[in-house]
């Protein structure tokens, strides 16, 4: 593991949350409280769409590091700027587990 991140282990419930400031993130969210959530190892997605040969429309999405600026990749956010929180999807999800090793071995990998 990464000098960078935290020995202890991971924990809390993977949710999506859109920001007022139109970002959407993905994080582990340990805490919450009436003021605010507690995210670990939050990634921004970051949606791409195309066509394909059949013009199809596809959508692709990306996770980066959201925090690649800040010691141990915890923050808290304040209620107020949450649109919304939900569940992802299970691919989502799955995308989110690939992110959380990638940073564990290597978290300049995600930026």
């Amino acid at each position: 593991m990464s000098d960078s991140l935290p020995e202890d282990s991971f924990s809390g419930i993977i949710k999506v949350l859109k920001l007022t400031s139109g970002e959407e993130i993905i994080g582990l969210v340990s805490e919450a409280s009436p003021e605010k959530y507690s995210i670990k190892l939050p990634a921004r997605l970051d949606t791409f769409y195309s066509r394909d040969q059949n013009g199809e429309l596809l959508e692709y999405v990306k996770l980066t590091n959201y925090l690649s600026n800040i010691k141990g990749y915890e923050i808290s956010i304040p209620r107020d700027v949450v649109i919304y929180i939900g569940s992802p999807h299970v691919e989502l999800e799955k995308m989110f587990e690939t992110y959380i090793i990638a940073m564990q071995q290597d978290p300049k990998v995600v930026v």
